[in-house]
């Protein structure tokens, strides 16, 4: 197939797949966490569940941005930075810090989210090193270059933030 038909196909899915989940979610909360309950079949421990599913984000991004033919330019290996720093983060760090307890997450919620973070990351890394838009050093000079990153930079900074005060909610154990 095409690589230009799958990524406008992987697209709709991820579009219409959202639509489902958020009407579903309005319905089913979903199965973990405190929401946690039988009748979702297999558990898996939270902090190897939030590793598996988090990990084909950086690792899938990583594969398909170096097949591109821009995967050596400047401002896409600058956004391929960016996104390293924020998945490599949600990865392994958090994690590893998470307060968790004795619950587990559905096999199933771990796979609809490896499903997710699959095509996401390919989705992306394909439109930013496969010439779906050109990026050349001319971004760097744009001021709406500077300000997306600095809006990113401070994200990443306030979820960050967020996620050391909900750690401090929870109690230790």
């Amino acid at each position: 197939m095409d690589p230009d038909r799958l990524y406008l196909y992987t697209l709709v899915a991820l579009a219409v797949s959202g639509a489902a989940a958020f009407v579903a979610l309005l319905v089913i909360p979903a199965p973990y966490g405190r929401h946690e309950r039988a009748g979702f079949g297999p558990t898996l421990p939270a902090r190897a569940a939030w590793i598996l599913q988090e990990l084909p984000a950086p690792l899938v991004f990583a594969i398909v941005f170096a097949r591109g033919e821009h995967a050596v330019q400047l401002v896409p290996l600058l956004l391929l930075a960016l996104w390293q720093l924020h998945y490599l983060q949600r990865t392994f760090v958090f994690p590893l810090l998470m307060r968790v307890g004795a619950k587990g997450v559905p096999v199933t919620t771990v796979v609809l989210a490896i499903l997710f973070n699959t095509a996401n990351a390919a989705c992306n890394a394909y439109a930013i090193s496969h010439g779906a838009l050109r990026h050349d050093a001319g971004w760097l000079a744009d001021p709406r270059f500077a300000i997306g990153v600095a809006i990113f930079l401070a994200g990443w900074a306030i979820n960050l933030q967020s996620d050391a005060i909900l750690r401090r909610l929870r109690a230790p154990g």
